[in-house]
């Protein structure tokens, strides 16, 4: 592979990655608008500005990993139809970006902390049980998970495909952490 090739694979992981921030937080921001909810927004994530309703808020909260579900199944058909590069890493972008902050919650459920992601709050608005909490963590952990495998067997990859696969998960985790660092600098 040419290092043009490489440098342009590595600028559209870091672009869908963040494309797929994105598309995650316009499901928060459709939900709060049409609740008729003002809202604050940075560059990962939209904030309700003023009270809102605990139904609107819960239906908010579902709204981004729903439209990532959403994005990376129709990502993985494109790319079923359309073998390429860009459609495989959507649909991977879109699925691995939920992994870590699911992980994350799936530890501060075993040690009852406060959620970290929108999954660990929907969990802690549905039930306190600790179990019932990590149930519902581990389910959507699952799903995503899953959903990572089959975008990940997607790659056409000749060689090092599970090395490469690491490294583009590696790349848009980067990204996403980037996202969060430079928007707590901003605020």
């Amino acid at each position: 592979m040419k290092s043009g090739t490489i440098a342009g694979r590595v600028g559209i992981v870091a672009l869908l990655a963040l494309g797929s921030i994105a598309f995650h937080e316009l499901g928060h921001f459709i939900v709060y608008r049409l609740g008729g909810c003002p809202v604050r927004i940075t560059l990962q994530s939209v904030r309700p500005i003023g009270h809102v309703s605990a139904p609107l808020d819960h239906l908010a909260l579902a709204a981004g990993p729903a439209f990532s579900l959403i994005a990376t199944v129709a990502c993985l058909l494109l790319a079923w139809r359309h073998r390429s590069f860009f459609w495989v890493t959507a649909a991977f972008t879109n699925a691995t970006l939920r992994l870590f902050p699911l992980a994350m919650d799936m530890f501060r459920a075993i040690e009852k902390a406060e959620p970290f992601s929108d999954e660990g709050n929907l969990a802690l608005a549905i039930t306190t049980n600790p179990a019932g909490r990590m149930t519902f963590l581990l389910l959507a952990f699952i799903v995503f998970a899953s959903l990572t495998v089959v975008a990940a067997r997607r790659y056409n990859f000749e060689k090092h495909r599970a090395a490469k696969v690491v490294g583009i998960y590696l790349l848009s985790l980067a990204v996403g952490i980037a996202v969060v660092l430079i928007d707590e600098l901003l605020r």
